[in-house]
């Protein structure tokens, strides 16, 4: 008879999903605030990003991610602080407006399998203490394979639409 691997309580997932968007909230603001010397960019200063960079950088983070689980949640939470303080230092990098539009069509995927693989890897990590079994993750497939789809629209909305929406508008 397999293993069972035990539920978790709904304090764990509440405090997970707090956890993150606390981290998240806090470096972005962090972020923000220690950048100090705004640049004046134009739209003529942006290259378009190749996709394949583009898939490879989420990609990473997006594995990091996911085997955050077997530090506990430490890497997990590191990476969504890097990640959130990076968008708090762009916020304050070009004009206010320009920032949005670049940041804004893809950010809606990007935080959400951000924020959704952050979760999974958090609950599997409790997982991992109570039944020190490192498959634990694997309960999760669902939210991995939603993750990932959400990381490639994301991705594919920052190669081609992004640019356009910063500049033509």
């Amino acid at each position: 008879m397999p293993q069972r691997i035990s539920a978790v309580p709904l304090r764990w997932r509440a405090l997970a999903l707090f956890a993150i968007l606390f981290v998240l909230s806090i470096s972005i603001f962090v972020g923000y605030l220690l950048n100090d010397k705004p640049a004046e960019i134009s739209c003529n200063g942006l290259k378009r990003a190749n996709l394949m960079l583009i898939m490879l950088r989420n990609t990473s983070v997006f594995a990091l991610l996911l085997i955050g689980y077997l530090t506990y949640g430490v890497l997990t939470l590191s990476l969504v602080a890097l990640n959130g303080f990076i968008m708090g230092y762009l916020l304050r990098s070009r004009p206010f407006i320009l920032t949005l539009k670049l940041i804004i069509p893809h950010a809606i995927f990007e935080l959400t399998w951000l924020i959704t693989i952050s979760y999974a890897s958090l609950i599997a990590s409790y997982r991992l203490s109570k039944d020190h079994n490192p498959s634990s993750i694997l309960c999760y497939k669902r939210s991995i394979i939603l993750s990932y789809i959400l990381l490639i629209i994301g991705a594919l909305i920052e190669w081609k639409i992004t640019p356009y929406i910063a500049c033509e508008w």
